[in-house]
């Protein structure tokens, strides 16, 4: 939301439930917390990646670009 490049619980909330999933609070900071491999309280554009590959298929990761965005 501020553009730092990084994910506070608040904007995580905010993405998930533009997303139409509606996490309890605990549910945010267990994913923030299971997210953060540096444990800096944020999630950086990698560990979001590195948390969502498994899910990914192959359509998406040919357009890498999208997923950047």
């Amino acid at each position: 939301m501020d553009s730092d490049g990084s994910l506070t619980h608040l904007e995580l909330a905010a993405l998930l439930r533009s997303l139409g999933i509606k996490p309890t609070g605990d549910e945010i900071y267990d994913l923030l917390n299971n997210m953060d491999n540096n444990n800096n309280g944020y999630i950086e554009f990698d560990e979001l990646v590195n948390a969502i590959m498994p899910d990914m298929n192959e359509s998406v990761l040919i357009n890498q670009e999208q997923l950047l965005e």
